[in-house]
């Protein structure tokens, strides 16, 4: 299964899919900095919100990451002030 997963995973992320599918797989894989990039970049784009963030499972592990806590704060903040 895990071989199976790993292969799907590599899969994607040779394809073009996106800033959010790559921060997904990141988050998948433990690697706390891809995923973090590909946030960002996917909140600039549009492509990903917080409260998809804050619910996907993918996610879970980081939830109480410092890192990811600011990214979510700021992005709160910049929605306020629209």
């Amino acid at each position: 299964m895990k071989k199976e997963l790993s292969d799907d995973l590599k899969i994607l992320e040779d394809e073009e899919n996106g800033s959010p599918i790559l921060a997904g797989i990141a988050a998948l894989r433990g690697n706390k900095e891809k995923m973090i990039t590909y946030i960002n970049a996917s909140l600039k784009k549009g492509q990903l919100s917080v409260d998809q963030i804050e619910i996907y499972p993918v996610f879970e592990d980081f939830r109480e990451d410092e890192d990811l806590i600011n990214i979510i704060k700021k992005k709160n903040e910049e929605l306020e002030y629209r």
